[in-house]
């Protein structure tokens, strides 16, 4: 039998999905099979802690997308490479890395995204994880293709997410500033000392706050939405949202967007908000996608949007789903103005070792736009260095800071290479 899911950004949260039925009012962060049985706890009741877990302190991560990279084996071999997901339900394995480590699989499903068409899925379990000094046995887990649906657009190889099926279990320190993880005991937590405590709502296995955004008209709007370490935006404002409060008039210039998830290509108004207010912090105009979509999770009514990586990366975050909280410790980068690519260009990642580096989209009137570039430009160098010496990330990080800054590019187009200059300039 089939199943078809949503998931949420990357992978994040999943909803019933009725063939031939709009199903954007559906509850969002929920799993249903079709018989109407929780699919988890009408297969796979979940694991107790075995006692003799031994919790991890320090563990390294890499920043990526505004993205969690953690090194995890699976059965004693790897490392490889997981994102820590808050907005999964579950654990999610690549296809290709479980059948290459000869990991049994089982049952289909279908998955939805943000996108509109729908991804093939199976199962696993009996899977074991080392994080550091943390070992967890007979580990279930949803198998998708998800590093050849997604690091095209991350720019480097994924091999897993770990989802609230793990965080759930325990108390979770993020330290952005210094790029480590620490994971507690819940009885352990730390305390909020300077930070500000939000109270979360768990539903359907997803974390959801309140907070209110301010416009451009010093208006406040309330909202509940969902924390996503896995989505690399400030916030994003779900459509019925930003339609049933007129958003996109309210606010200042937008730009247009396009991104890149589970089930293909989003779009979306990009531009700014005068404020995001979470109980005592205030978050001054951060950069936000006005979603456009009319189907998969951004199109949910049931909650307002996803406060994402680039907001949460300015804290020291510590979810504690044991307390029902979620803990903002501001650190020296909590002011710094949110910045947004400054060329137009949206840039995907080809070849085996992803160092291809083509151009998908060219914004009008933007900078790239006027120096000549189209999509499916291809380029090589940058400033005099090959871009195959950089990552995705590096090249999307130099087009996101320097207004005013120029950039000599080497391009090729079919057969063709040529020169140009960029001088980047703030969109929005």
């Amino acid at each position: 039998m089939h199943r078809s899911w949503w998931l949420v950004g990357l992978v994040l949260s999943m909803q019933l999905v009725i063939s031939g039925r709009n199903n954007s009012t559906a509850p969002s962060g929920k799993l249903v099979a079709e018989q109407g049985l929780p699919f988890k706890a009408a297969r796979y009741p979940v694991r107790a802690i075995e006692p003799s877990t031994v919790l991890a302190r320090a563990i390294p991560f890499e920043l990526n997308a505004n993205k969690i990279y953690l090194r995890v084996s699976i059965n004693h071999e790897g490392p490889f490479w997981f994102i820590l997901d808050s907005g999964a339900i579950f654990n999610v394995l690549d296809k290709d890395r479980a059948q290459a480590l000869g990991i049994q699989l089982y049952g289909s499903s279908k998955v939805r995204g943000v996108g509109e068409a729908s991804v093939d899925a199976t199962n696993a379990s009996r899977v074991s994880l080392e994080i550091k000094d943390l070992e967890l046995k007979e580990q279930d887990f949803t198998v998708l293709p998800i590093n050849s649906l997604l690091s095209h657009s991350e720019g480097r190889q994924i091999d897993g997410l770990l989802g609230f099926e793990f965080i759930r279990r325990y108390c979770i320190e993020i330290d952005y500033q210094n790029r480590v993880l620490n994971i507690f005991a819940p009885k352990d937590c730390p305390d909020a000392g300077a930070g500000q405590v939000l109270p979360v709502e768990i539903e359907n296995n997803a974390l959801y706050v309140s907070g209110m955004i301010t416009v451009s008209d010093n208006q406040q709007v309330p909202g509940r939405f969902l924390i996503d370490t896995a989505v690399r935006s400030a916030l994003a404002l779900n459509t019925p949202f930003v339609e049933s409060n007129h958003l996109l008039e309210r606010v200042g210039r937008t730009i247009p967007a396009m991104g890149v998830g589970i089930g293909g290509k989003t779009g979306a108004a990009v531009g700014r908000v005068e404020g995001l207010h979470l109980g005592g912090l205030l978050i001054k105009q951060p950069v936000v996608d006005f979603s456009a979509m009319q189907n998969g999770v951004l199109a949910s009514r049931n909650f307002s949007g996803i406060i994402g990586g680039e907001t949460l990366r300015r804290f020291k975050v510590i979810l504690d789903c044991s307390h029902d909280r979620l803990i903002l410790v501001p650190d020296s980068n909590s002011q710094r103005r949110f910045e947004h690519d400054m060329s137009g260009l949206f840039v995907l990642a080809e070849g085996k070792d992803l160092k291809t580096f083509r151009v998908l989209q060219v914004i009008d009137h933007s900078p790239a736009s006027e120096a000549g570039l189209r999509p499916d430009d291809v380029i090589q160098v940058i400033d005099g260095y090959p871009a195959s010496a950089l990552s995705l990330e590096q090249i999307s990080q130099l087009f996101k800071h320097g207004a005013g800054e120029n950039h000599e590019l080497l391009l090729k187009r079919g057969q063709q290479e040529f020169k140009t200059t960029i001088k980047l300039r703030r969109l929005i």
